[in-house]
């Protein structure tokens, strides 16, 4: 899991940092299979090229592209999938991708 600054530790909500305050193997593996919106680049260059503008979360019908909050540190605000709650359904057109303004996606 990244660090998270003192700033995002107090914008946590309560169940997020009792989450953060149970870390165990199992809810740290919620943030190593990480699942990115389609087309996404490599992992090291989607964190410097992604503006966490949200546009493609905006763009998505479905709901299906989330921003993480602040208990994921370094990754606050960058677009993923949560494939359990809300999968992916791969739009014909992909809007998502369109509308990543930094080529991210």
């Amino acid at each position: 899991m990244s660090k998270i600054s003192r700033r995002q530790l107090f914008r946590l909500n309560l169940s997020e940092l009792r989450k953060l305050c149970t870390l165990t193997r199992e809810n740290l593996e919620e943030f190593v299979g990480l699942v990115r919106p389609p087309g996404a680049i490599n992992e090291a260059d989607f964190l410097t090229t992604c503006e966490r503008c949200g546009n493609c979360a905006k763009a998505c019908e479905f709901g299906s592209i989330n921003k993480l909050g602040p208990s994921s540190g370094e990754l606050e605000s960058t677009p993923a999938l949560e494939l359990e709650k809300n999968p992916c359904r791969y739009c014909q057109d992909f809007p998502c991708i369109w509308a990543c303004p930094s080529g991210a996606l």
